[in-house]
């Protein structure tokens, strides 16, 4: 009860609660530090939704009208954990991990600028990677701290002595990746409009200008060169991008506010720094528009989440026994993504502990 606000310290004890007691993720408590990893990756998807700009913590009024309410209400008789697609789902938990899991090569949790270019097959330019960790470093540095999900930190002393002279690399810490996967994956909400736009507003005046697409456009173009494709000129793309979002003033550029008015607003970001996405939106995939069609409801999000667990799923039918997993004298094959009504496959993945 009260004002204030609900952060973290609040979130936990809850999160905490519906592992202890929802029969979907009794297998956890098997695993204290993937069990950690999943409470910890739950808070962070609330705060996600929840929260504006990335705030650290939660108003109380925006709490009592968000979706959280009622997801918890329908945990009480639903025994399928993964079917709170919008907080819970161990499944969507399970491919976020992975996804991190598999970029992060040294293990350390800290994903540098070339292990985040290897995301999804090279689909992002150099350029936006970069801004993703520029407006990272600034708002670690930022009074007050940071926003949540976009914290950057300094790499190891070891490795500052190495580089005698020169700054510490930025790396993305494993909050920042849930918040750039979730945005990435799904770029028609609010919160994932807000996050590109940040990066792709290069000079901070709340416009997208011609300046700007032609600045992340131009690697877009030298990338399909290379692969021998026929490229969409600079010229043609400004136009496309003006009518798809048709701002008010197009002299000033786009705002935050005519993306938001905008239902395709999120296909200008795939256009300016992922190849793979505007290759596939250029070419318009007849089986994707068959699907979103058969599903309207279902959210980019939940349809990136499905294949990816499919994916892993079949990646490890195959998996000698022989592979390391830390756990694998106290837990039974099957067990490590078992969440949910008891379908859970991909017990064979590599540990990530």
């Amino acid at each position: 009860g009260g004002g204030g606000c609900v952060g973290t310290t609040h979130l936990l004890p809850l999160v905490k609660t519906v592992v202890e007691h929802h029969p979907g993720l009794a297998f956890l408590a098997a695993t204290p530090e993937f069990q950690d990893r999943y409470v910890e990756t739950a808070m962070l998807r609330i705060l996600y939704s929840i929260a504006r700009n990335g705030a650290p913590a939660i108003s109380r009024s925006a709490l009592e009208r968000s979706d959280l309410p009622a997801a918890l209400a329908v945990l009480d008789t639903e025994e399928d954990i993964n079917k709170s697609v919008a907080f819970f789902s161990y499944e969507h938990f399970y491919v976020i991990y992975c996804k991190f899991w598999e970029l992060d090569d040294d293990h350390d949790m800290l994903l540098s600028r070339d292990d985040l270019s290897r995301y999804a097959d090279y689909s992002l330019s150099s350029r936006v990677v970069e801004r993703i960790f520029h407006v990272a470093t600034a708002d670690a540095h930022a009074t007050p701290p940071g926003r949540v999900g976009v914290v950057a930190t300094a790499a190891p002393a070891e490795e500052e002595a190495a580089g005698a002279g020169k700054e510490a690399e930025a790396r993305m810490t494993y909050p920042h990746f849930v918040w750039f996967v979730m945005s990435e994956e799904d770029k028609s909400s609010r919160v994932a409009l807000e996050y590109w736009f940040r990066r792709v507003d290069l000079d901070g005046d709340g416009y997208i200008s011609g300046f700007e697409i032609e600045f992340f456009y131009t690697e877009q173009l030298h990338r399909m060169r290379c692969m021998g494709q026929e490229p969409v000129e600079l010229p043609d793309i400004i136009c496309q991008l003006f009518d798809l979002v048709k701002p008010p003033d197009p002299r000033r550029g786009i705002s935050l506010r005519d993306l938001l008015r905008c239902a395709l607003g999120g296909k200008l970001f795939d256009v300016l720094f992922n190849l793979n996405k505007f290759l596939a939106w250029e070419a318009k995939d007849p089986h994707s528009i068959r699907e979103e069609r058969a599903q309207p409801r279902v959210s980019e999000w939940e349809r990136f989440c499905k294949r990816e667990y499919m994916r892993l799923a079949l990646e490890d039918e195959p998996a000698a026994e022989s592979d390391t997993l830390v756990w694998v004298d106290s837990m039974t094959g099957g067990v490590l993504a078992g969440g949910g009504g008891g379908s859970g496959a991909l017990g064979s993945h590599e540990s990530p502990f």
